[in-house]
């Protein structure tokens, strides 16, 4: 079947306040999570305003600031 297929695939949302949270007790900016997490600033800061992040992302993050996954990423079906 070619195009678009509709696949249940999980979403991860992240917990923005929690993930400022844990920033600020780093002392740490977007951009220095960014650098922390080697995921580039500009696609951290659009994973905390909302954007579907890749899984691997999510993962460097959460491994950045010393959490799991699901500690700061919901997950949607």
């Amino acid at each position: 079947m070619h195009g678009k297929e509709e696949r249940n695939v999980a979403k991860l949302k992240a917990d923005a306040n929690k993930i400022m949270h844990l920033c600020l007790a780093k002392g740490w900016s977007i951009r220095e999570l960014g650098i922390q997490s080697d995921v580039a600033p500009p696609t951290v800061w659009r994973v905390i305003q909302g954007s579907q992040p890749h899984p691997r992302t999510a993962k460097k993050i959460a491994d950045a600031l010393q959490v799991e996954v699901l500690e700061i990423f919901s997950v949607k079906l």
